[in-house]
């Protein structure tokens, strides 16, 4: 039960909280603030379009000449294509906000993908050309989010105008952005007030103040701008780079290490733990009850990624059963110099990739349905950030991907590779 919960919080940080915090608190592959050393401000709108509300704002727009960026739902461009062309030919900017609003945490891997590529397609196919930006609902993110965005960057705010909340007021909009306002500030407005958690009618708030906040931005000095100014146009692909910052966060959070062999690195990462499983009989006669001091292996993430970029996805199994049995004899002597050697009773590890594992001397396990299940999940996610063509090998195979709990005793281990 402790292991399954271990899993669980794992997979939720990894997949759910680890890229949300990387976003919002880090701004790791996320815009929010332009340069402050030009007077530039961009105008944002979120979930729309809205035929009761966003026509009228287009108005104030059109009258103060002024731009800004919609952020739209896939479901409501495709209900109203005739706002967006209107959008569009007034200058403004066209970007995704994902398809129906639903939270990011809440979706799999395939959802993701259809929500993203759903609504890009839709706008696409209404303006001519795909969005290039894309703002995640209440700026939350799912580590998929990143792979399946295409070549969009995320865009958040510089901060929130709390406009769409029951207690906001026309001039507690107005004191909380103007009083914050500076150059590169990126302003968030809401021109619908359907999506969950937003007030009755409060885009009306937004309509009435929207004329004194754009006069009083010109009053300082600051020019409205598109997000294309804020943005360059080409950057490079932040996915890879973004796995590898949450992967050694995470993993340093639980306690494991690399491990290196004469300064060179090792397909492993190593962490004590306790033995969580039930009780196994071992064929040299080790006996590895729940509680027992073992060393708990993980595969190194940043080595596979790296090889991944550069060879065929099927020479990862490969490459797999040619550095374990490189890399063994550099585990057995880890324990050796452990002080806690006399403790540990043997090496266990959680993996898909576990083809030839007997011949180099672990003995496999089955495990439950359900931690298999999310064992699978997460370990194919991190298959399809380590290769580019992952996504499409793991659809293909994923039945045949049964995950095994691995185990070797360590009188076994030394017999073997200790040198």
């Amino acid at each position: 039960m402790d292991l399954f919960f271990d899993i669980i919080v794992y997979f939720l940080f990894v997949y759910a909280f680890m890229p949300t915090i990387l976003a919002r608190i880090f701004h790791i592959g996320a815009f929010f603030q332009g340069s402050q050393n030009e007077n530039k401000v961009f105008i944002t709108f979120d979930d729309g379009p809205d035929k009761l509300y966003t026509p009228r704002i287009l108005d104030i727009l059109k009258e103060t000449q002024t731009k800004a960026c919609f952020f739209v739902l896939g479901e409501k461009a495709r209900a109203h294509p005739e706002i967006l062309q209107r959008i569009q030919a007034e200058g403004h900017e066209i970007e995704s906000h994902g398809y129906a609003h639903q939270f990011p945490w809440f979706l799999g891997p395939l959802g993701t993908k259809r929500d993203l590529m759903k609504t890009s397609s839709i706008i696409a196919e209404i303006t001519g050309k795909p969005p290039r930006f894309y703002r995640p609902p209440w700026g939350v993110l799912n580590l998929f989010s990143w792979f399946f965005l295409k070549g969009q960057q995320v865009v958040l705010w510089s901060f929130m105008s709390w406009d769409w909340t029951k207690r906001a007021t026309a001039s507690l909009i107005a004191d909380r952005v103007l009083s914050r306002l500076k150059n590169g500030s990126v302003l968030i407005f809401h021109d619908s007030d359907k999506t969950p958690g937003s007030a009755p009618k409060s885009p009306e708030l937004v309509i009435k103040i929207l004329p004194v906040i754009i006069q009083e931005i010109k009053k300082r000095g600051l020019q409205p701008a598109a997000l294309s100014e804020l943005i360059p146009e080409k950057r490079k692909k932040l996915s890879y780079a973004l796995f590898e910052k949450w992967d050694q966060t995470v993993l340093r959070l639980m306690g494991v290490k690399d491990l290196s062999d004469k300064g060179r690195p090792t397909v492993f990462r190593v962490a004590l733990r306790k033995f969580k499983e039930k009780q196994l009989p071992l064929p040299d006669g080790t006996i590895l009850k729940k509680g027992d001091l073992v060393v708990e292996l993980h595969l190194n993430n940043t080595f596979f990624k790296q090889f991944g970029e550069r060879n065929e996805l099927s020479m990862l199994g490969l490459l797999a059963k040619h550095k374990v049995q490189e890399d063994l004899s550099a585990i057995a002597g880890w324990i050796a110099a452990n002080p806690r050697h006399d403790e540990i009773k043997a090496i266990t590890g959680l993996t898909i990739i576990h083809r030839g594992s007997r011949l180099v001397g672990f003995h496999t396990f089955d495990l439950p349905p359900l931690k298999s299940f999310l064992i699978r999940l997460y370990e194919s996610m991190v298959l399809v950030m380590l290769h580019p063509s992952g996504y499409r090998r793991i659809t293909r195979y994923w039945k045949k991907l049964t995950p095994k709990l691995l185990v070797m005793s360590k009188i076994e281990l030394f017999r073997r590779y200790l040198i």
